[in-house]
């Protein structure tokens, strides 16, 4: 389902660069990047122990400007 709703941001956005997308199940989260053309997912990570690595990722989401965050400053809407 997250990689139906990355393709679909990606295909109604033509501004967008990249989609992100998280999933979670139990204690793993693995992380999705999703470009025009491939679609690439991290190993699973265990949120026990590896709590700082995840942390740091969601926190560089939040933190992070539209431009990182997929869309691309060089396009204007008309």
């Amino acid at each position: 389902k997250v990689v139906w709703s990355m393709h679909q941001i990606m295909r109604s956005d033509p501004l967008r660069r990249f989609a992100l997308g998280i999933t979670i199940e139990n204690t793993t989260p693995r992380f999705r990047i999703s470009h025009r053309v491939h679609l690439v997912a991290s190993t699973p990570i265990d949120i026990n122990s590896k709590s700082v690595d995840v942390v740091s990722v969601f926190l560089g989401i939040a933190l992070s400007t539209a431009d990182r965050l997929g869309q691309d400053p060089t396009m204007t809407r008309v």
